[in-house]
């Protein structure tokens, strides 16, 4: 939602409403298209919600345009209403660092009780050409195999 206080443009044409809302949309009609568009390549969905329209575009490999409708300005404005209505207070602008730093906080000791990768103590970097160098002498013992 637009209630993040230092990490959403206010200038955004959703706002408050968040960019998920429209990815069921997207994909709906991209799985009607799916036979025309050619993996790995990448495909751009162009949304302008001005004209209520959306274009499905791809055009690496082959150069295809799909139009099809998008949100009316009146849906829009329904989910904007509703997204008003569980707003959050002026408080939570206050509370966010520290939400965030929090969140941090108990991420790094997750990682660090719960890292299977480090099998040894030490420096990373060293632990990593440690990792190289045996799998150098591993794969030279093969090819002398």
């Amino acid at each position: 939602m637009g209630w993040s206080p230092k990490h959403y443009r206010e200038s955004f044409v959703f706002n408050p409403l968040p960019a998920f809302i429209t990815i069921p949309w997207i994909l709906h009609y991209i799985k009607q298209i799916q036979d025309e568009i050619v993996t790995p390549y990448p495909v751009i969905v162009d949304i302008r919600p001005e004209f209520e329209t959306m274009l499905i575009k791809q055009r690496k490999c082959n150069n295809i345009t799909h139009i099809f409708p998008f949100l009316s300005f009146e849906q829009v404005e329904e989910l904007t209403t509703i997204a008003n209505k569980a707003v959050l207070d002026s408080s939570f602008e206050d509370e966010y660092p520290s939400h965030v730093q929090d969140a941090f906080i108990k991420a790094k000791t997750y990682y660090k009780t719960y890292d299977e990768r480090k099998s040894r103590s030490g420096s990373y970097k060293r632990n990593r050409r440690m990792r190289k160098r045996n799998l150098t002498v591993k794969e030279e013992k093969n090819n002398l195999n």
